[in-house]
């Protein structure tokens, strides 16, 4: 992401927020848990800060397990203000065979971008 990033010079970065992926979510089944959101969330944070002087849209687009919905809008609207925020939550144990697939679909993705940008 950041060596995209780099090379396109956004002026701003906007997110389409959706929480469909989190390991409570009902349609999806993705595996993530609250603190990656909010992992990824600050990461992409700062890249806007050190790339398009903080301009960020987040914009909420998926979810459909309400109780944690609430609490990830909640957290992502806190890290936009500056505000530390923790969900508690138990994190889920991803299956090994779920893991290697994710890595071989990222390296994928990377694979794809190398004829567009310089990874």
């Amino acid at each position: 992401m950041v060596p995209i990033i780099q090379q396109y010079k956004p002026q701003f970065i906007l997110v389409s927020t959706g929480f469909d992926g989190h390991y409570t979510d009902p349609v999806a089944s993705l595996s993530l848990s609250s603190s990656t959101y909010l992992k990824i969330f600050r990461k992409v944070l700062n890249l806007a800060a050190k790339f398009c002087a903080r301009r960020t849209v987040a914009v909420l687009e998926g979810g459909y397990n309400l109780s944690y919905l609430g609490k990830m809008a909640t957290g992502i609207i806190g890290r936009m203000a500056g505000i530390s925020y923790t969900i508690q939550e138990k994190h889920p144990v991803t299956a090994p065979e779920i893991q290697r697939q994710a890595e071989k679909t990222i390296e994928k993705v990377k694979r794809t971008q190398t004829s567009f940008w310089d990874l």
